[in-house]
């Protein structure tokens, strides 16, 4: 097994699809909600306070007083440290989505202070995972309930899905630290 402790899966949809899996959504245990967003709007602090309801604002403040919206680590490095990865996604067609996670802080669950919106799907590497993919498909299905097959993992589909959209300078993938990230267009 490689070095890497944990793995982050970036799922880029067709619109319709992230909206579908916004809307059937049940939140879980670690996360809230979903959402369905522009990388421009992810880019946006303004925009990404706006994307999540007032009532979820005003109830983690009832929790920790200085509890407010936040990116995770992940959009966070990608943001600051990877401006290549930045410039890619910044070509992404406006009729394709980011579907992010929402997780807030609740009574049960104090691992939160802030609401921090996230990529699909970040976990840690289980002695069930064979391999990276296997822990990406596992914590996607966990996490935010989507099933993937490893088909939209074979380097030859996201390639051509690439290509498809004009995203030929996207990576298939890549890490940060000990985290292993795959970047999936469906």
């Amino acid at each position: 097994m490689d070095n890497y402790k944990a793995v982050a899966t970036l799922l880029l949809t067709p619109k319709e699809v992230a909206e579908y899996a916004v809307e059937k959504f049940i939140s879980n245990r670690e996360v809230d909600s979903l959402l369905s967003l522009e990388f421009h709007e992810i880019r946006s602090r303004k925009k990404l306070r706006s994307s999540i309801p007032e009532h979820k604002i005003t109830s983690a403040q009832q929790i920790y007083a200085d509890s407010s919206v936040h990116r995770n680590y992940l959009f966070r490095h990608l943001l600051r440290k990877r401006k290549e990865i930045c410039q890619s996604l910044r070509k992404i067609p406006e009729s394709y989505r980011f579907i992010c996670q929402v997780e807030v802080p609740n009574k049960k669950n104090k691992k939160y202070k802030n609401i921090d919106v996230g990529f699909t799907s970040n976990g840690k590497l289980e002695n069930i995972d064979n391999t990276l993919m296997d822990c990406s498909i596992r914590e996607t299905w966990e996490e935010a309930r989507i099933r993937l097959s490893s088909k939209y993992y074979c380097p030859k589909f996201q390639k051509n899905k690439r290509v498809e959209l004009g995203l030929t300078d996207l990576p298939l993938c890549f890490s940060y630290g000990k985290v292993y990230c795959f970047i999936l267009i469906l």
